[in-house]
């Protein structure tokens, strides 16, 4: 009786270390299941947020694109407006002559 009692017991304490080994693996096993998915959430955050970061850097450039493209044609309208005026041209024959004048004038003084 004795020894059946102790076997028993045995087996009893055995079939707790089981349970207590199957209930530890089955918690290991959750946390790795939660770390996957944290750090799968992590990957999907990091895509997103470099996809986003990509469309606002294209943003940006086309935004710039679009002033520059603003300005060179604000800059070419500038002179078309200028030289389509009778004045600016009589002007500019003004300042021109002036200016080879005095350069063909500075250079007579120096012989």
């Amino acid at each position: 009786l004795q020894k059946d009692n102790q076997s028993l017991q045995k087996e009893m304490f055995k079939a707790n270390q089981e349970k207590e080994n199957e209930e530890e693996e089955k918690e290991r096993l959750e946390k790795e299941k939660e770390e996957k998915e944290i750090l799968e959430k992590k990957s999907e955050n990091t895509k997103e947020i470099n996809e986003n970061t990509k469309l606002l850097d294209e943003k940006e450039n086309n935004s710039e694109i679009e002033k520059s493209t603003k300005t060179e044609n604000s800059v070419l309208q500038n002179t078309m407006t200028i030289l389509k005026d009778r004045r600016s041209w009589l002007i500019i024959i003004v300042v021109l002559t002036v200016l080879h004048s005095i350069v063909s004038g500075g250079s007579k003084k120096e012989n």
